[in-house]
């Protein structure tokens, strides 16, 4: 008898987390309103290198820069400022070599093209400049590129 009240106590303890697992919803605290959402409505482009690859998309709060790099030969972009920091902010940047040609082209070492990713965080203007230079201590600025993006609030 004892020990069949000792099963039933470990079972009834058992299922408790279960049974409070299945309780009503209308317990829980209510949820928070959701976030603002802010979309890329304009950019503006300056930039020096004419004739080069340049692809810039933007997808709702997101700002997508894809720029031809070959920094094994020593040069490569570099992010020098984002104007206002409350609007936009970078989220990646990565390389990826080229899978165009033969042989070396698609190696390590080979050209490729850079991606930079940036979110929109705030309504406003934000300007970001980038610039091809070389890699070495205050190496020379071959490109340069300036963004100019406006962002509004979704309602």
């Amino acid at each position: 008898m004892k020990s069949r009240s000792i099963i039933i106590c470990c079972t009834i303890i058992t299922m408790l987390p279960f049974l409070f697992a299945c309780s009503s919803s209308s317990q829980l605290p209510l949820s928070q309103e959701p976030t603002a959402h802010y979309e890329i409505s304009q950019v503006d482009v300056s930039y020096s290198g004419a004739g080069k690859d340049i692809d810039i998309s933007a997808v709702g709060s997101s700002l997508i820069v894809t720029l031809w790099s070959h920094p094994s030969s020593g040069v490569k972009w570099e992010l020098i400022e984002i104007s206002n920091p409350t609007v936009l902010e970078q989220v990646d940047h990565q390389f990826e070599v080229s899978d165009k040609g033969i042989g070396w082209w698609k190696k390590v070492g080979g050209p490729g093209k850079e991606i930079w990713t940036f979110n929109a965080l705030d309504e406003g203007e934000s300007n970001i400049a980038l610039e091809y230079r070389e890699i070495r201590e205050n190496g020379k600025t071959i490109e340069t590129l300036v963004l100019t993006v406006i962002v509004w609030l979704i309602k």
